[in-house]
């Protein structure tokens, strides 16, 4: 077999298990990630406020995301990131089938502190089931994955998987997104007050694929060695 042909059938399995591997999950849409109408930071949110615009992470999934904590805030700030609509026809949505994830089994997202950002922070992923408006008037059920501190350059990825959550009307899902929190005023590692941070929200491939085909290409070239 030829190396460019054993080459192409490498990367091919790569893609198929990464497909494999991430298809049963739900991943936001890049088209709705940089929605400001649609996708926005809630009014509930605490300390924080997003200052456009949004830029799109060069290449790859996911949006670059700028935040700000208002002077004068203190002690534990978070806020929310998301799509928030009651009935499928508020909006357009971030969730495919007017709000109906029941073909998944889980929802994900990699959250990335960038290395240029001056502190810490926390991030999750969160959603919420059930129409509370009329004529369903479903109770609201909130659902969220634990928060994980973020040093900047470092990012992490958040899988809430529907059956460990015991996730009930997945068929209406009426909010989903990211959270993200910090603490101000206790030491240099926290993000401060009017000094502007970046959020960046991506589902990159997961680096277990990378692993499988780095080997596989190993074993091409160990086997070209041998027959040399």
């Amino acid at each position: 077999m030829s190396k460019k042909l054993t080459c192409g059938v490498v990367l091919t399995l790569m893609l198929f298990f990464a497909g494999a591997g991430s298809a049963a999950n739900f991943q936001t849409a890049d088209v709705y990630l940089g929605d400001m109408n649609n996708y926005v930071w809630h009014n509930n949110s605490t300390g924080f406020v997003e200052v456009p615009p949004r830029s799109d992470t060069a290449g790859d999934p996911g949006y670059r995301y700028t935040f700000q904590i208002q002077s004068g805030d203190s002690g534990w700030v978070s806020g929310q990131m998301g799509d928030n609509f009651d009935l499928p026809a508020n909006d357009a949505g971030v969730v495919v089938n007017g709000g109906n994830l029941s073909n998944y089994s889980g929802y994900e997202m990699t959250i990335y502190n960038p290395p240029d950002n001056p502190g810490w922070f926390m991030s999750a992923i969160y959603m919420n089931t059930g129409w509370t408006d009329s004529p369903y008037g479903e109770a609201n059920n909130y659902y969220q994955t634990g928060w994980v501190w973020l040093a900047p350059g470092q990012a992490y990825h958040h899988v809430m998987d529907f059956t460990q959550f015991n996730v009930v009307n997945a068929n209406h899902v009426s909010d989903i997104g990211f959270m993200i929190g910090t603490n101000i005023g206790q030491g240099d590692y926290f993000m401060s007050p009017g000094v502007p941070f970046h959020v960046e929200s991506t589902v990159p491939l997961p680096g277990a694929v990378w692993l499988l085909g780095s080997g596989l290409l190993g074993l091409v070239g160990l086997r070209r060695r041998r027959n040399v």
